[in-house]
């Protein structure tokens, strides 16, 4: 399997969006923590509660992400199309 430069890619996948999840989870986890009482510390939801918000803010990354670089996509592929009908019309 042979990586795409960062330059090449077209969008972004299911690592990117579990990186994503790692990278917010630590945030998430600090806001979930400050904000809930001392008496539902102790329990899982804190840990839970921060997972699904890091997954939601993930998701939102990653679909920034990849609108970026589809609209990025879209703009060199209609450069390439305007500059193969400009060399058609050249060589007639």
């Amino acid at each position: 399997m042979v990586m795409k430069s960062l330059r090449e890619l077209d969008s972004v996948g299911w690592r990117f969006w579990a990186l994503c999840i790692v990278v917010l989870y630590g945030p998430s986890f600090y806001f979930v923590w400050s904000t809930t009482y001392e008496e539902k510390r102790g329990t899982s939801i804190v840990y839970v509660f921060a997972l699904i918000i890091a997954v939601i803010g993930a998701s939102f990354v990653a679909a920034g992400v990849n609108t970026v670089l589809q609209k990025r996509a879209e703009k060199k592929d209609a450069a390439a199309g305007k500059e193969s009908k400009s060399k058609g019309k050249a060589e007639q």
